[in-house]
């Protein structure tokens, strides 16, 4: 994994961030676990265009499969412009005022904008616009396909996946952070393209990006690619280190800021690793993009004091979490007992006990000397 590793950020080094490429041609077994390692972080299409075009991969399964992935994700990535110019039309002529978020920004900062690819299109909108912008998207013939504790998601014409905010993150995950974060649109200016097209000012778009990776690392990890993100924003984006780090002193994310500040170093750039950044590093790359249910529930172990703590949290879940599944807990509070039994008989046929009862037994079976695995103290020295 070290070698592999070594040879995904010395790419990703080169690509984005400027230095020299120094690897020597791959065989096609390292091809291979390097296909692997980036792909599970969804890098594929950024590491075998540098590879393909520097004639660094032999003929054979693996340059295949990298080729695919590249020419794949830029005919997603010309798609998805195409998306996000429809829905800036869609939103402007409804007079809804709107903010993009994610990767829809950040890729602007990229050498070339194709190398930040995305799942879906995020936006921010209003939260007293937020019905009303379901409604226009739904007339303009994107299916809806379920409401979250933050969200709306839906379906478009063309296929993607929109995401529709109206608020950035939740409470209940980073309570600090939700409440700044709660006042986006005091943070954010039109920009000059557009009436209703907003952005948000730098510290405060800097501050999202950290919380919403905060909020996936504890939710089993964030992959790399926010790490990359956090690389760009700091060294190709004209800022103010100091209204950065006061705003996420406000919200109690400087140090988890500042270890995946330090992590992010560490891969992109000439940063030394120490102990809390090989634990972040083992976890991310464990995890994956999207992070994993074992991830998930090492975090929430530790978070919880131990097993049984976690189990019992699992089975009772609070009040202001369960009334997002079931919105008439909201002006129905006396249904909370019946909406738990009804959560359980759901999971029950979902199969969610068994999964978890087999993820609890793989973090049973796994070493407790550990030195690389998540503990309370290691959440608590990144503040959570």
């Amino acid at each position: 994994m070290d070698t592999t590793l070594k040879m995904l950020t010395d790419v990703i080094k080169s690509e984005v961030c400027g230095a020299p490429l120094s690897l020597s041609p791959l065989t096609e077994e390292e091809a291979r676990a390097l296909f692997e390692l980036a792909s599970k972080q969804g890098l594929a299409h950024l590491v075998g265009d540098v590879l393909c075009r520097h004639s660094l991969l032999p003929d054979g399964e693996a340059k295949t499969a990298f080729e695919k992935n590249a020419f794949a994700t830029f005919g997603r990535y010309a798609l998805m412009q195409r998306e996000i110019q429809t829905l800036c039309s869609i939103f402007e002529e409804a007079h809804i005022p709107y903010i993009p978020l994610k990767g829809t920004v950040i890729r602007e900062y990229y050498p070339t904008p194709w190398m930040r690819n995305s799942g879906d299109v995020d936006i921010l909108v209003k939260q007293e616009d937020h019905e009303r912008a379901k409604a226009v998207l739904v007339e303009n013939g994107y299916i809806f396909h379920a409401e979250h504790t933050h969200d709306a998601s839906f379906d478009s014409p063309a296929g993607i996946r929109l995401e529709l905010h109206y608020c950035l993150v939740e409470k209940s995950i980073l309570p600090h952070a939700a409440e700044i974060l709660e006042s986006a649109w005091e943070h954010a200016h039109p920009r000059r393209d557009g009436v209703f097209h907003y952005e948000f000012s730098d510290d405060f778009f800097y501050l999202y990006h950290v919380a919403h990776m905060a909020k996936h690392y504890l939710h089993g990890g964030c992959g790399i690619r926010p790490f990359l993100d956090l690389w760009v924003l700091g060294h190709r984006v004209p800022h103010d280190t100091s209204a950065r780090f006061a705003i996420l002193d406000a919200c109690k994310l400087t140090s988890f800021a500042q270890a995946a500040e330090a992590l992010t170093e560490h891969w992109f750039g000439n940063g030394e690793k120490n102990h809390t950044t090989e634990i972040m590093a083992h976890f991310v790359l464990a995890g994956g993009v999207y992070g994993s249910r074992e991830n998930l529930a090492t975090v929430r172990s530790a978070k919880r004091g131990g097993k049984i703590s976690h189990i019992w949290r699992l089975f009772f879940t609070p009040y202001d979490v369960l009334k997002h599944s079931y919105p008439a807990l909201k002006k129905h509070k006396w249904l909370y007992p019946f909406c738990q039994v009804h959560r359980w008989f759901k999971r029950l046929f979902q199969g969610c006990f068994k999964r978890l009862f087999r993820t609890m037994f793989l973090l049973d079976a796994k070493d407790k000397d550990d030195p690389q695995r998540i503990t309370k103290e290691h959440l608590k020295e990144l503040g959570f």
